[in-house]
């Protein structure tokens, strides 16, 4: 995290709170001349799954395989539109306590395992793509409690949910549940991936910093709007990806990328 707060620093003259501002401007549509200027960090994919891993595996051991490929589909987020489809579907199969077939819970969870299907690899196998070097490793930004004597105040800021995003993703799950709190269920099943403990923690501990290790500000940037801001971005000539022998185990997710 120091490393993408030294480039933000360095680079754009910019803080995680400026940089979270000026992708969603991008990513709305409402791009200002020069939000396109400057870097672009983006969070090493191994560490940020590897964090989410550590989660999932304490609250929400025995659904752990669907939780990863949960939070793949909101990683492999190319669009703010795209992802508020992915994470009404990942927070109403998370927040809803019966599977309804009659109701809209069905689509969601259908929605979910249609794009699970598309991955390349089956969802049995996916706890081989980790190790536990990255799993022990400090990863602060993720973590639910951090020592206010080992953290300066800007990790503390990194870690805020007072921004666009939290925002956003907040203002989802909220109407999520609400419209389950609406709902009326008769002799259903229980649903076994329930959990709003895993869908608090992706909602506090990630989305936050959603731009930052999620595909949403990679490849081709002009997508996201009409205006002539965006019809000018040039497109880097050249995007590779990362080339770190670990990272490589992670071809479900980097397969997807857009690049």
């Amino acid at each position: 995290m120091a490393f993408i707060q030294a480039g933000l620093s360095e680079f754009n003259n910019d803080d995680m709170d400026g940089f979270r501002a000026r992708a969603w401007r991008i990513v709305s549509g409402n791009a200002k001349q020069d939000d396109f200027a400057g870097t672009f960090p983006h969070a090493c994919l191994t560490h940020v799954m590897a964090s989410f891993r550590k989660v999932a595996l304490e609250h929400y051991n025995t659904n752990f395989e669907f939780g990863m490929y949960c939070f793949s589909l909101i990683l492999n987020s190319v669009s703010l539109k795209k992802a508020s489809q992915s994470l009404i579907a990942v927070y109403y199969v998370l927040s809803s306590k019966v599977l309804d077939q009659k109701t809209i819970h069905i689509q969601h969870m259908n929605e979910i395992n249609l794009k699970i299907s598309n991955f390349p690899i089956e969802i049995e196998s996916i706890e081989n793509c980790y190790e536990d070097t990255y799993t022990n490793e400090d990863q602060s930004i993720f973590a639910e409690n951090i020592n206010p004597d080992h953290h300066t105040e800007e990790d503390f800021l990194n870690r805020s949910t007072i921004n666009e995003f939290s925002h956003w993703s907040k203002e989802i799950l909220q109407n999520v549940h609400e419209e389950i709190d609406e709902s009326i269920f008769v002799e259903v099943q229980g649903n076994k991936r329930y959990s709003t403990t895993i869908a608090d923690k992706i909602q506090k501990l990630f989305m936050p910093t959603f731009p930052l290790w999620s595909n949403l500000l990679l490849g081709d940037l002009s997508r996201n709007g009409m205006s002539d801001v965006y019809s000018s971005f040039k497109i880097p000539n050249k995007i590779e990806r990362g080339n770190s022998g670990i990272e490589k185990r992670f071809q479900v997710l980097k397969d997807k990328c857009v690049l």
